[in-house]
């Protein structure tokens, strides 16, 4: 599991910086289970794992897109869902202006 944030400052024309900026994190997640199954079962479980992992994920967040690919190589079955949510992660900062 991995995040990688992004922090953007907002700056108005001019060069005047808000006192607030835009923070942006993406998250990957990378599992890895071994069990003998044929290829039919195999993208099945796959798919459940997947739908099951996003369902959590999810819970608190807005799904807007979602690409699932999978392949076999060397006798594994390797599924990868790539999604795009929106998730609340605001938190309240109290800032004064003089």
């Amino acid at each position: 599991y991995g995040t990688i944030y992004y922090k953007d400052q907002i700056i108005l024309p001019g060069g005047v910086p808000l006192p607030f900026s835009l923070t942006r994190a993406v998250s990957y997640v990378s599992e890895r289970e071994e069990s003998s199954l044929c290829e039919a079962d195999a993208v099945a479980y796959a798919m459940r794992l997947a739908n099951e992992r996003l369902a959590r994920e999810l819970a608190d967040a807005e799904l807007l897109s979602r690409r699932v690919t999978g392949h076999f190589a060397d006798g594994e079955y390797i599924l990868v869902c790539e999604y795009t949510c929106i998730r609340n992660i605001a938190e309240t900062a109290e800032f004064g202006i003089s």
